[in-house]
């Protein structure tokens, strides 16, 4: 980077004269693609910024007053903004033209604000939720001039080298030999002067030959904050500017050229206490420069370490150093466009139609053609808007949803209470197995390029219900877009008392706030954020949900027949839990219970047991059942024991009780004589070699299908066993099993 020492006494020429091939006419400050001097900017800001959005939009004129007599000009831009400061909103500064000749960094800050006022009035810009959102919860200063008088001495006569490259302040010394201060030197911070000086590096500037010479560019001047316009800065900084406190969380302070972001270090070449979060929040500001195809990347260093210079050189009397180590903002310089001189196209001849005359002493990075405003503002606005954002803090989950059929059953959300905030359950009701709606909403948008992966589970021991997001779902808008997000959940019994797991970073890379409770805030020299929990890697788990289930009932079967029937026994089903709905039964038995639609724990019926034998066996039922209000049947497997059969009235057994009545290919009947009259007789075929055969009973009740299977010859050859259970007609509950083996037929 060059730097010009000679030195001009030409008599301020304003920006209204006519210079070299160029005249700044009325309403060129409502261009876009030209420069525009102090005058210009000013006028901007007055005449059309301010004016046009009152509620947005504030100008304030910061004192004291320049060396020629000029003001700062600082616009303040925020939602419902005030002449007074909102203290519940933090500041973030935006500073360029600290330096003459850095036109583009003039204009990009001039951009920046255009910006965040159109995208914030208009709905239709890809980022109007982002920047409401930004400027719903900030104060965003912006100083596009920082050195009025230079500015215009730059803009007096750009075909004059070193008029054009100018870059301190008009200070001159006391008998007129000298003029300017370096204001990027002249800042009141600890190592102004070069106080302290790490091994290895060079002397500080302040002290350093050239910037202790009154004729060089990096002349810092006599005495701390000795010039007027770092005094108005620093005032800014200093909450002295207006009412209330300010608060300035972040800054940065925009230059030409290098295209880098800079952070500050402790004065000494060594890193400071917030390198960690320096270097972290640097980079995602590099990451978020939106160059262009074949377009050089930025790079993202401390100050002034660079790749692209080895030399340690421990700059103080900066605004960044200022604002950090006396304001504990995060603060950053940043250099646009471009890399190096030789990547500035040949341009001045084609826009002005001739050369310029001092060419060779003209260094063209600072000079780029005005068609480069508006790239360049478009590709550093959303590192700017990143920064902003840093000091609202990490995100955390807000409010949770749990739908079913369109009913909230679960609502909590974390609302300011105490120090902190405190979890308000609004609704808790125990949802129905089934599908259910989640619903999170965030306390920021969460995203702006790209979406982030996000992981949201009900987790209960090892077992684990994803929650997915469905065609229509997804990231969403609450307040702001993308500030929620919809997914839905398949839940079972098993999901009881689960805990909603939720994984998330922001466009910042924050992990949510574990414990919303206390709130996060940022603690300078410490390099982390107080009271920000990232357990787990930063998962919420605040939240459970309780499934309404059927669970296994306790089954009694009596011991005596009811009245009315021999068959017919008396049973007792008994929840836990209320359930309603309740039936149960195999395929072959039939259960009767009263009142199976009331919602109760105990129900009463009968059950059937005409094909059942009677011998304290256990008997597997399914019962189905719905929990409290919920639609959907639940199944359980369960068991009850069969009552014993009495002793002594039993029914009498033949020994030979299998005979072959016919012989088919295809078929069999088989004859059943017992040796006493028997009633209900059942036969349960255990292994048989014959198919579709019938069992009739001598007596002449019903034929009972007996389940064989096929020949095993031409001759064939039958081999049945069975079970056989009878009852006598005066005592008909079923005796136990005896088993019958019988009959080889030919």
């Amino acid at each position: 980077m060059r730097n010009i020492s000679r030195q001009g006494t030409m008599p301020l020429v304003l920006a209204s004269c006519l210079f070299a091939g160029y005249v700044f006419a009325a309403g060129d400050w409502q261009k876009d693609d030209v420069y525009h001097d102090n005058t210009g900017i000013n006028d901007y800001l007055e005449l059309d910024l301010g004016p046009n959005n009152p509620t947005l939009v504030r100008t304030i004129p910061l004192l004291p007053k320049t060396v020629e007599g000029r003001q700062i000009r600082a616009v303040k831009i925020s939602a419902n903004v005030q002449e007074t400061d909102d203290p519940t909103k933090p500041d973030i500064l935006i500073l360029a033209g600290l330096h003459a000749r850095e036109w583009l960094a003039v204009e990009a800050a001039r951009m920046t604000a255009k910006y965040l006022v159109e995208s914030y009035k208009d709905d239709t810009k890809p980022d109007h939720d982002y920047v409401k959102y930004l400027l719903d919860h900030t104060e965003v200063w912006i100083v596009p001039v920082g050195n009025p008088d230079g500015n215009i001495w730059s803009h007096s006569d750009q075909e004059i080298a070193e008029r054009r490259m100018w870059r301190k302040n008009r200070w001159k010394d006391t008998v007129g030999t000298a003029y300017g201060v370096d204001i990027n030197r002249n800042f009141d911070e600890p190592n102004w002067g070069g106080t302290g000086n790490a091994e290895g590096c060079d002397p500080p500037v302040c002290i350093a030959t050239e910037s202790a010479d009154k004729n060089k560019d990096t002349y810092c001047g006599e005495s701390r904050a000795s010039e007027p316009e770092t005094q108005a800065l620093q005032a800014l900084l200093a909450t002295q500017v207006q009412p209330g406190k300010h608060e300035f969380r972040a800054m940065v302070d925009l230059h030409t050229y290098k295209q880098s972001v800079m952070w500050p270090n402790d004065g000494k070449c060594t890193p400071s206490g917030d390198a960690v979060m320096f270097e972290k929040m640097g980079h995602v500001m590099q990451s978020s420069i939106a160059k262009g195809p074949g377009e050089s990347d930025y790079e993202a260093t401390q100050t002034p370490l660079s790749k692209r210079g080895t030399q340690c050189k421990a700059a103080t009397g900066t605004s960044d150093q200022y604002a950090y180590t006396v304001h504990n903002a995060l603060a950053y310089c940043m250099e646009l466009r471009p890399v190096e001189e030789g990547d500035v196209p040949n341009w001045y001849e084609d826009y002005y139609g001739h050369g310029h005359p001092q060419g060779f002493d003209v260094d063209w990075a600072f000079y780029p053609p005005p068609s480069w405003i508006v790239p360049t503002s478009q590709e550093i606005y959303p590192a700017l808007k990143a920064l902003m954002e840093w000091p609202l803090g990490p995100p955390y989950l807000e409010r949770v949803e749990i739908k079913q059929a369109g009913v909230a059953q679960y609502e909590a959300r974390w609302v300011a209470g105490g120090t902190g905030r405190v979890l308000d359950i609004v609704t808790n009701n125990a949802v129905c197995p089934g599908s259910a709606e989640v619903r999170l909403e965030f306390s920021k948008p969460m995203w702006q390029k790209e979406a982030p992966s996000i992981m949201v589970r009900f987790e209960k021991g090892e077992a684990k219900v994803s929650v997915q997001a469905s065609s229509g779902s997804g990231w969403t808008k609450s307040g702001y877009a993308n500030d929620t997000w919809i997914g839905t959940a398949v839940l079972s019994g098993d999901c009881n008392g689960a805990v909603l797991d939720v994984d998330v970073k922001d466009g910042l890379g924050w992990c949510l706030d574990s414990n919303p409770a206390t709130v996060a805030s940022y603690q300078t020299g410490n390099g982390t954020w107080k009271d920000y929990e990232s357990v787990g890697g930063g998962s919420d788990r605040n939240h459970s949900v309780e499934v309404q289930v059927v669970e296994t009932p306790v089954i009694t079967i009596g011991k005596e027949p009811t009245p009315d029937s021999t068959r017919k026994f008396p049973i007792t089903l008994t929840f836990p839990t209320k359930a309603r709905d309740v039936s149960a039964g195999t395929g072959t038995l039939n259960v009767i219970l009263a009142g199976a639609d009331e919602y109760k724990t105990v129900f009463s019926g009968t059950i059937d047991l005409t094909n059942v034998c009677l011998d304290e066996q256990s008997l597997c039922l399914t019962v189905k059942a719905r929990p409290g209000e919920c639609e959907n049947f639940q199944a359980i497997s369960t068991s009850a024991v069969v009552p014993k059969v009495v002793e002594g009235d039993k029914p009498v057994f033949p020994t030979l009780a299998v005979q072959t009545a016919q012989k088919k290919p295809d078929s069999e009947t088989v004859i059943l004589e017992f040796g006493a009259p028997v009633m209900d007789v059942r036969v349960k075929p255990v292994t048989a070699l014959v198919t579709g055969g019938l069992v009739t009973v001598k007596s002449g009740l019903p034929a009972v299908p007996v389940g064989t299977t096929g020949k095993i010859s031409t001759k064939w050859k039958i081999f049945l066993q069975y079970e056989i259970c009878a009852g006598s007609p005066s005592n008909a509950k079923f005796d136990k099993p005896v088993a019958v083996i019988e009959k080889m037929g030919t």
